[in-house]
């Protein structure tokens, strides 16, 4: 496929798309997808130095996805588990106001404990149903909604700490504390 900014993408060794093109060169031949975007200096510079026929189709250069304006780090989990398991910290943390974990996922979850008093603290109820949507304990939805508001009245934010402690025997990993203000 061909397009007004350029070449498109190479699909395999000399499929475009829906349409088959006769080959003249055999770096196209042994080519991958490799990106969306055409380094036009570089087709320039191939074409010049080349001997033989030109090459009909641009080598691209690889594209490298960079992760802008993701906050939430994966923790090394799909992001099925990864979301149980911050809902599961979130709500021990509520329930028991501290607990011991690795400081990374102790980093992720103060958002969140953070997100659900300040949930509470508004006390519409939208914020209680979104509340009940990630937290799984429904009688603590109701306690915090109930305590929340006096107990925080005078902060607007950082409910939580976090304590490094010592690392994990097995493994050597940062373990912390996390817990409530």
């Amino acid at each position: 496929m061909w397009s007004s900014l350029g070449f498109v993408g190479v699909f395999g060794s000399n499929t475009y798309g829906s349409f088959q093109r006769s080959i003249s060169c055999k770096r196209c031949l042994q080519s991958q997808f490799m990106g969306v975007a055409v380094n036009s200096k570089k087709v320039q510079q191939r074409q010049r130095a080349s001997s033989f026929t030109p090459c009909l189709l641009p080598r691209l250069e690889p594209l490298v996805a960079i992760r802008h304006g993701d906050r939430l780090k994966k923790l090394g989990k799909p992001a099925d588990q990864r979301k149980a398991l911050i809902r599961a910290l979130t709500t021990e943390l509520l329930r028991h106001g501290r607990i011991k974990t690795t400081l990374a996922r102790a980093k992720v979850v103060r958002s969140f404990a953070d997100k659900m008093i300040s949930l509470s603290k508004e006390g519409s109820l939208h914020a209680r149903r979104q509340a009940m949507a990630f937290i799984y304990d429904k009688q603590l939805v109701h306690a915090l909604f109930e305590q929340a508001p006096e107990r925080y009245a005078d902060r607007n934010g950082g409910y939580t700490r976090i304590l490094h402690t010592m690392p994990r025997k097995g493994d050597n990993a940062e373990m912390g504390v996390i817990e409530l203000v």
